[in-house]
C-alpha cells in the first residue's frame, strides 16, 4: 500500500493502475482541501491535535529506541512486527 499525503506542485507520470492488481497493491491518499475549509479549520483541528498530544491523549513518541550495537535486534524486531510505529537507532 501507498498512502499519499500531500503533493508536490509536479504530478508523477501516469501510470496504468492494474499493473498494482497483480499483487493486491493499491494506491490511497486524501489532501487537506477536501477536508478543511478554511485558514482556521486548519488552525483550530491542528491545535486540538497538539492539545490531544500534550495531554498524553495521543501518543507519537517513538515506541522502540535502539543502541546502534543492537541494529540487528531492531531489524528482526521490525520483520517479526513486533515494532509499532516509530523506532530510533542511536549512533
Amino acid at each position: 500500500m501507498l498512502a499519499a499525503f500531500g503533493r508536490r506542485p509536479a504530478y508523477p507520470p501516469a501510470f496504468d493502475p492494474f499493473l498494482l492488481a497483480e499483487n493486491s497493491l493499491y494506491v490511497t491518499g486524501r489532501s487537506d482541501r477536501t477536508t478543511m475549509a478554511s485558514r482556521q479549520q486548519l488552525d483550530a483541528s491542528a491545535a486540538t491535535c497538539f492539545d490531544a498530544i500534550d495531554r498524553g491523549i495521543l501518543d507519537v513518541g517513538p515506541n522502540r529506541t535502539y543502541a546502534f550495537d543492537d541494529i540487528v535486534s531492531a531489524h528482526r524486531d521490525m520483520e517479526s512486527r513486533k515494532i509499532v510505529g516509530a523506532a530510533i537507532i542511536k549512533p
